[in-house]
């Protein structure tokens, strides 16, 4: 997308993360301004022309909240190997999806291939851009091959609530990536925020994945002991859902339910509740006078800070900032032990 650029964006953000917005009041400014599509943008109906974009880029995604202002025919090529789809926020009489009316059913999608979309004036709608790299790398085998097939009907079955969720979930994401571009300069927030996207895009589809057949409790295990071994090895910020099914050699389905058996959460669950410990270990760690929350969050795959501080608080009943300027030492001090067990220099 060349109009993909910092805006007022940390210039150290810039290799990780683009967001932005612009307008454009002519048809084939937004052509331009919309690359990696190919399109064809034709208004249908009188007016001034005006078309409004939100955004945010990584270099294996992209989302971005849209507008027009008159009603506009958009026809043309989806960008390559990229898997699209959208979440309408609000809808138009006059919108269709590849010629037929939405009905706030589903999620119009489209594997790399022609679009035919014709816009109502005033709707506004998510749109998101993945890497197939990146959905397959992060999304269940059985998964990505359902919603491959899905896509060929152009919608996705999901249901209006869930939509509605999916969309809240998208808004809260744009707007916080939009007031605070710094929260994503580390590339553990980046990758827990392209991970979360596609976690909540996962749940919103309807048709829950079947329990495992032919799966015994001992290979759920033994794939449980894989994956913990490699979480005992890595960085908590960095370590995604997709990594564990790959090191513990099981699919996705059969980690759930090891993780659910063992921990009463799932993978992805678990891997917050690391995420949350490991920052609270480092804040009580750190030096008040040089550190700060966002930089400690972050490094431990934190993006959303307002959430973040939020759950934080919940979780340990004091704000992250508290806890980073509470003194420590003494309290380490009486954990220490004769017999050797946590003795550590302080």
């Amino acid at each position: 997308m060349q109009a993909l650029r910092a805006g007022d964006a940390d210039p150290a953000s810039i290799p990780l993360l683009h967001v932005g917005s612009f307008a454009c009041d002519e048809p084939w400014v937004t052509e331009q301004a919309t690359v990696p599509w190919d399109n064809a943008i034709t208004p249908l109906s009188r007016g001034p022309y005006r078309h409004e974009n939100t955004f945010l880029a990584t270099s294996r995604l992209i989302l971005y909240r849209e507008t027009f202002s008159v009603w506009t025919r958009v026809q043309g090529l989806s960008p390559p190997d990229m898997f699209s789809f959208a979440v309408p926020l609000r809808l138009g009489s006059k919108t269709h999806w590849w010629g037929k009316a939405l009905h706030e059913r589903g999620l119009p999608a489209a594997m790399p291939g022609g679009v035919h979309v014709e816009i109502s004036p005033g709707q506004q709608h998510f749109i998101a851009l993945v890497d197939l790299g990146l959905m397959h790398d992060s999304m269940p085998e059985e998964l990505c091959v359902a919603i491959e097939k899905a896509t060929c009907g152009h919608v996705l079955p999901a249901a209006r609530s869930a939509v509605g969720r999916l969309a809240a979930t998208f808004s809260a994401l744009l707007d916080g990536a939009t007031a605070h571009p710094q929260a994503l300069r580390h590339p553990n927030a980046v990758r827990c925020m392209e991970q979360d996207l596609l976690a909540a895009f996962g749940r919103s589809l309807t048709g829950p994945l079947p329990a495992p057949r032919g799966i015994g409790r001992a290979i759920r295990q033994r794939g449980l002991q894989r994956a913990i071994e490699y979480l005992r090895a890595m960085d908590p910020g960095a370590v995604t859902v997709a990594d564990l099914c790959t090191a513990a050699c099981v699919t996705e389905r059969t980690l759930q339910y090891a993780f659910r058996e063992t921990f009463g959460l799932s993978p992805l669950g678990f891997l917050h509740l690391r995420r949350y410990h490991a920052t609270r270990r480092d804040l009580l760690a750190a030096d008040a006078k040089t550190a700060t929350v966002n930089e400690i969050a972050q490094r431990n795959g934190f993006y959303e800070m307002g959430r973040f501080a939020v759950r934080y608080k919940a979780l340990f009943g004091e704000s992250p900032s508290a806890t980073l300027n509470r003194h420590c030492e003494s309290i380490l001090r009486g954990l220490l032990r004769p017999d050797g067990f946590g003795a550590r220099e302080i």
